[in-house]
């Protein structure tokens, strides 16, 4: 049910009721103003909850082909194929509103700092808010983007969830490293400005990312940050799972992982790639850009399914895969 503020007057108040004795008998006294309903509601509305966002977090797909015109040159990084699920794994990070206004002063700089900014090529376009100029969320990925078949979707949430709930793992908090840095995604056609992330006392992000990997390679997909392992020719899964074999499963590839808050489809010049922001223009800890991770997410197509780490259970947010 969506949230309507209304006017004052539009409020509930019974324009027909009689007026009360005082009102009667003093009405050229001044009364004090009453709280509008949109006032009321501010004061009384219960915070949303965790899964709010998982609601709105995915587009309406406007083409079944690969249109770069439709998202700004984007090229799709997985083609679209009838019965396949495009998936990831990943943990969301929803800054205050003091985090965003840091994170969008970065973009800023960067973009002054580029010559020919108006060139589409080179313009840097940030991921902190929507086309509405509403805050979106960030998040730390787990896995690469991936594809299941439609009979596989319910397996690997299983699989995935048994994993993390073999860790017996609680909540953490992550935090950003000085200043920023440009990442470029696999096939080098899209570079992000990204948050670079310390590696936290208990290793834990580590060991989500490992178990993710194990999860995601027994379907035939290719580990995030690991050396790559062939997929089926024509890129679709089998039809039953299969255990591939790479990579380490207690590598340390803390030094990987990052939030990104921008992109641009133009290589950055060798000097922005060793150097986006100092310590002193980027943000730090101590100005509060740390992140509490307490849930991993688990996107199948347009499903976004929850699995927190203090009880580790999962949940679906539309229902179809619970």
């Amino acid at each position: 049910m969506p949230l309507v503020e209304y006017s004052d007057s539009e409020g509930s108040v019974n324009s027909d009721s009689a007026p009360s004795p005082a009102v009667t008998s003093n009405a050229k006294r001044k009364r004090a103003p009453s709280p509008s309903p949109a006032d009321s509601a501010k004061q009384t509305l219960p915070p949303l909850p965790s899964t709010f966002h998982d609601l709105y977090a995915s587009a309406s797909r406007l083409s079944n082909t690969d249109d770069p015109s439709l998202h700004a040159g984007r090229q799709r990084q997985i083609p679209h194929v009838e019965g396949n699920w495009p998936s990831h794994v990943y943990i969301e990070w929803i800054p205050t509103t003091e985090q965003y206004t840091l994170l969008e002063s970065i973009v800023d700089q960067v973009n002054k700092r580029r010559d020919d900014v108006e060139t589409d090529g080179r313009h840097v376009h940030s991921l902190l808010r929507s086309d509405l100029g509403a805050p979106l969320p960030l998040h730390i990925s787990l896995s690469r983007p991936i594809v299941l078949r439609g009979e596989q979707r319910h397996d690997f949430l299983h699989d995935l969830t048994a994993r993390i709930r073999k860790l017996g793992m609680q909540p953490f908090t992550l935090h950003a490293i000085h200043g920023a840095d440009w990442v470029a995604n696999h096939d080098d056609t899209r570079w992000f400005l990204v948050l670079r992330l310390e590696r936290d006392k208990g290793d834990s992000l580590n060991k989500l990312l490992w178990v993710s990997n194990q999860t995601v390679k027994e379907y035939g997909q290719f580990g995030l940050y690991e050396k790559q392992i062939p997929l089926p020719a024509d890129r679709q899964m089998p039809n039953r799972k299969q255990r591939r074999i790479g990579g380490s499963e207690e590598a340390d590839l803390s030094m990987h992982f990052h939030i990104s808050i921008a992109w641009t489809l133009a290589s950055p010049r060798v000097e922005e790639q060793t150097r986006v922001l100092g310590p002193s223009e980027g943000g730090s800890e101590e100005e509060g850009l740390g992140v509490n991770v307490e849930v991993v997410k688990v996107k199948i197509g347009n499903n976004i399914n929850s699995v927190a780490l203090a009880d580790v259970r999962s949940t679906a947010a539309n229902g179809i895969l619970a």
